[in-house]
Parts: C-alpha cells; sequence; structure tokens
C-alpha cells in the first residue's frame, strides 16, 4: 500500500475524482502507524533495566486493523466490567431497507431521532413484559451505529445491546431488576412493525419521505431506490425520496424464520457477559 498510495491519488486527480480528505489523512496515518521514524516512546524496567522502543500508533478508526482491534478489545472491557457488569444482556440488531440506508448515509444527523423512536419501542415493549408501569420502569441500553456489512458494503444498522429486563423499585424504594423473557417471532414482527410506522411516519414529517398521508398501515413501505439513490449519491441531494405502499405481510407463526431482509427486521439474541472467551448462546 504505502509503494502505491501515490499512484492511486495521482490517477484519481487525473480522473477528477480526488478522494475526500479525511480518507486521506486517514491512509496516511495508517502507513505511519507502528514506523519508529514518525516516533516513539523509550520504556524500561525499573528492576531488571531492560528497555524497549513502543512506536506511536495512528488510533485511526478506519483503515488499521491493529488500532481498530485494540479498540474493540478495549471498548469490549469497559462495557463488560464498567456498565454492565454481571446482568443480563440482549443483544438487538436492527436493520433498514437499501433506500433508508443511503438517506441515514448522506443525512447523518436523520440517525438520532430514529435512533430515539427504536429506543421508545423497545423500552414500552420491555417495561410491558416485565408487568411494569412504563412511567416507573427505567431500562439500560448501549447502542453502536454500524455502518457496513461484512462485504464492506453501505449497510447501515444498529447494534443494541439492552438490559435483558428493567429496573423498577420495590415496597422498600430500592431498585431491583425485573426480567424479561426472550421475544417471540411474532412479538418481534409486530415490533418491526411498529418501529417501521413510526419512522416512517416521523420522516414523512420532516419531509424525508413522500408516502400516502397517515392512515398507512405499520408495515414498512417500500421507497423507491431510482429516487432514493440520489441522496447518497450527490445527484438531487436534498429532494424529497418517494415510495410506494407495500401491502400488509401475513404475520408467520412462531416458529417461523425472521422476515426478510429487504424489510426491517429486529434481531434480538442474549449475551452473556460473563463468558469472557467472546463465546455465547442466543434464544
Amino acid at each position: 500500500m504505502q509503494a502505491h498510495f501515490p499512484d492511486l491519488l495521482a490517477q484519481l486527480a487525473v480522473q477528477d475524482r480526488p478522494l475526500p480528505a479525511y480518507v486521506r489523512e486517514a491512509f496516511a496515518a495508517y502507513l505511519r502507524c507502528a514506523v519508529l521514524a514518525h516516533g516513539f516512546l523509550r520504556v524500561a524496567c525499573a528492576h531488571c533495566h531492560a528497555e524497549r522502543l513502543v512506536a506511536f500508533s495512528c488510533k485511526q478508526r478506519g483503515c488499521c486493523p491493529s488500532c481498530g482491534a485494540r479498540r474493540m478489545a478495549e471498548s469490549a472491557r469497559h462495557l463488560v466490567e464498567d456498565v454492565f457488569g454481571p446482568r443480563p444482556v440482549r443483544q438487538w440488531v436492527l436493520s433498514v431497507p437499501f433506500p433508508l440506508r443511503w438517506l441515514f448515509a448522506s443525512k447523518p444527523e436523520v440517525i438520532g431521532p430514529v435512533l430515539v423512536i427504536v429506543h421508545r419501542v423497545i423500552a414500552g415493549w420491555l417495561a410491558d413484559q416485565a408487568h411494569i408501569d412504563r412511567a416507573t420502569a427505567q431500562c439500560g441500553a448501549v447502542t453502536l451505529i454500524q455502518r457496513f456489512g461484512s462485504a464492506l458494503n453501505l449497510n447501515i444498522h444498529l447494534h443494541m445491546l439492552w438490559l435483558d429486563g428493567v429496573y423498577a423499585p420495590d415496597r422498600k424504594g430500592k431498585l431491583r431488576l425485573h426480567r424479561t423473557r426472550a421475544p417471540k417471532s411474532a412479538q418481534l414482527t409486530a415490533l418491526a412493525g411498529t418501529v417501521a410506522h413510526r419512522v416512517c411516519r416521523h420522516l414523512t414529517r420532516q419531509g424525508w419521505l413522500e408516502g400516502e398521508g397517515e392512515g398507512q398501515p405499520a408495515s414498512l413501505p417500500r421507497p423507491l431506490g431510482a429516487a432514493c439513490a440520489p441522496l447518497a449519491a450527490g445527484h438531487g441531494l436534498g429532494r424529497r425520496a418517494a415510495y410506494h405502499q407495500r401491502p400488509p405481510a401475513p404475520r408467520p407463526p412462531v416458529d417461523a424464520k425472521p422476515p426478510d431482509a429487504r424489510r426491517e427486521r429486529l434481531c434480538p439474541r442474549r449475551l452473556s457477559v460473563r463468558d469472557r472467551s467472546g463465546a455465547c448462546g442466543s434464544t
């Protein structure tokens, strides 16, 4: 990469397709990562007087596998030891249709209100499952927004770690965790429908989607790819996306597979925070 990166920049400049500045800076920092010529620390043992040179790292979040792995391990340790502790945790994954991925990629500020809607829906469902009043129930969640898939394709989706229950004060006023059961397929379908309906309603009110009015069913609409793709490509940036109405899909049986990948879906699985090896069972 160090040998061919300058040639790539020159070729893109000739084609009038230069890389963004933050991409060039990330690659340049990666090429300097762990190279002693670009700075280092000299550390020594106070007892045996052994010395070692430790090169500076780039601390980039993008293309450096070493710094990315270290950041991942540090974040995981922090969540396990300092945030959740020995409490039960369940992972929820929310994926969205392709046109909304393009919208979220071109307008990152849209994701914040959408995440608030998703949290409200899941928190309310957990409180109902624990038979706790929503006004007094307290939930806990950590959300990581992932912007790519396994093939490095654009796939903005949410990885959410939720406490597997809700806290509520007992008769003595002390907070106690009320566990909840694993959601069934029918419940996930209903939750996904509620999230889809509220998210599309919010985006329509904000002018990012064009629909058929407030009377649309809770099933997720199917945006037109031809109308939404320019949102991320830059052509027609700022124009509202359009979508057609998809008829509501019949509810699958309890033991059915998760919904189609083209539609919005929730896939929760329970994590064991005590399993330090990284393996976890799913329910």
